[in-house]
């Protein structure tokens, strides 16, 4: 109903035979030529694209060069049809032709959502590194609700690197951007489950066509509805299509977000471990002070370092708090409401955007900013639910250890530490029989120094029970200096 005239039954197709070409020299040429010099600038764009040394922009250039190789192919096929089957009616070809024209409008909307999307991601990642370095530390009743959360993540992730036994002096904001880049490649990344998705919201839009009443045009043959009739079909279109696909958003927006609150206040054994190390460790200390030995770096004990299936007992799985427990579901689940206002928004451009003006100038204003309220909602809420998600998807058994630690690097090596191994990197780790000293042979005088190896044995194994433990801390909660262990 959004097309507002019928097919002419004098519809020639796009291409009969050569003698066309030949009785068409000067425009031939001018199109081909045309063609040509839109070809060399578009191979042009493509080699300055790949000349970019980010790595981020390379796999969002290759995503979407991917996705617009399928719409080329399929703008193909729908025209070659259109022009080879010289028995299809008339509305039949000219749907073919709309729906090659919608694909190359989606194509316009969805590196225009998506690049809106990574603006405002990148956008919120300095925000967050501001936040991190100035206020995180203040008074929290200064903090917005997302900041709070920010803050309660932050705590979160600390906890789990020190069960780890990570560096710590990572931060957040650029251990998350890492994982939201991943998320919003995998949002562009069409798959054919979500093309497949797509199908049902239209199909949707064709029934809504016949179940909404709408007034016929009695005054031109050639109108199919008349002025209200159109109004009604665009305003349904809006509603159906544009709303109803924001509040599956919204809902999954905010279902994410009280997961997360969920998970960050949710009390494991990780939000004690420290407590417990340090009971552990002090246990250690006694037990070697009385047997006359010393640990690493003059005594000092490494905080618990929980690995394989002991983790699990301090730790929680993140990933069970998002969409069917899994990072892949809730991204599927993303990209085909993103599929959905991509196609939504391309309608709207193609057909009902034309017919809003035959309105009055109130009503017109009001169809046009309502129609693309949904698409603003989505571009200003998906760069916090792809953060959600990143938390989500690398907290807890989830942490991305590699990354910690090459972060951790980066970070001292700017500060001037060179290339020194972070506090928690094997290097940095090994054990005590592998550290030596050695002094070089003479002083600055000359003088002959004697050569020194420090070498260092390993510590005998220890064991303690539960009941170690518990004397231990009510001896520490009475300030008894000793322990029988």
């Amino acid at each position: 109903h959004l097309m507002a005239s019928s097919a002419s039954s004098d519809l020639s197709s796009l291409y009969s035979n050569g003698d066309v070409v030949l009785e068409n020299p000067i425009e031939s040429s001018a199109i081909l030529l045309i063609v040509v010099i839109v070809c060399a600038s578009v191979e042009y764009i493509f080699a300055l694209g790949k000349q970019v040394n980010s790595r981020f922009f390379q796999e969002v250039f290759s995503t979407l060069s991917e996705e617009v190789l399928v719409v080329g192919v399929l703008s193909l096929l729908l025209t070659f049809a259109a022009s080879v089957v010289a028995s299809l009616p008339d509305q039949w070809s000219i749907m073919l032709d709309w729906a090659h024209a919608c694909l190359l409008f989606m194509a316009v909307m969805l590196i225009t959502i998506l690049s809106a999307v990574a603006a405002g991601l990148l956008t919120a990642h300095k925000g967050w590194v501001k936040f991190e370095e100035h206020r995180m530390k203040a008074s929290p009743e200064t903090h917005s609700q997302r900041e709070a959360m920010f803050r309660q993540a932050n705590d979160k992730f600390l906890s789990s690197l020190r069960v780890c036994g990570l560096p710590t002096d990572v931060s957040l904001a650029q251990y998350l951007l890492k994982a939201e880049k991943g998320h919003l490649v995998a949002l562009a990344n069409l798959t054919w489950r979500s093309w497949l998705a797509l199908s049902t919201i239209v199909v949707l839009n064709a029934l809504h066509t016949r179940l909404i009443p709408q007034t016929q045009s009695t005054t031109q043959a050639t109108e199919v509805l008349d002025t209200t009739g159109e109004a009604i079909n665009i305003a349904s279109f809006i509603a159906l299509c544009g709303y109803g696909t924001l509040v599956i958003f919204v809902s999954v927006h905010m279902q994410l977000q009280r997961r997360l609150q969920q998970y960050l206040t949710l009390n494991t054994a990780s939000q004690n471990v420290e407590a417990t190390a340090s009971l552990r460790n002090a246990a250690i200390a006694l037990k070697m002070e009385k047997n006359g030995e010393k640990g690493p770096n003059g005594g000092d004990v490494p905080l618990l370092n929980a690995s394989g299936n002991d983790r699990e007992s301090f730790l929680e799985d993140s990933q069970t708090f998002l969409i069917w427990r899994s990072v892949d579901s809730t991204m599927a689940l993303l990209q085909a409401v993103f599929i959905f206002l991509v196609w939504y928004g391309a309608v709207f451009l193609l057909n009902a955007l034309y017919h809003t003006f035959a309105q009055n100038i109130g009503i017109t204003l009001l169809l046009i900013c309502g129609a693309f309220a949904p698409l603003v909602a989505f571009m200003a809420l998906a760069p916090w639910t792809l953060t959600i998600v990143a938390i989500l998807g690398s907290f807890g058994t989830n942490v991305n250890e590699e990354l910690v630690r090459s972060l951790s690097r980066a970070k001292l090596k700017a500060s001037g530490g060179g290339d020194a191994a972070a506090p928690g990197s094997p290097s940095s780790d090994r054990p005590a029989e592998e550290v030596g000293i050695t002094t070089p042979a003479g002083g600055n005088d000359g003088s002959p120094m004697m050569n020194m190896s420090v070498e260092t044995k390993s510590l005998r194994p220890i064991s303690l029970d539960d009941g170690d433990l518990m004397r231990l801390a009510a001896n520490r909660r009475g300030g008894a200096a000793t322990i029988a262990l």
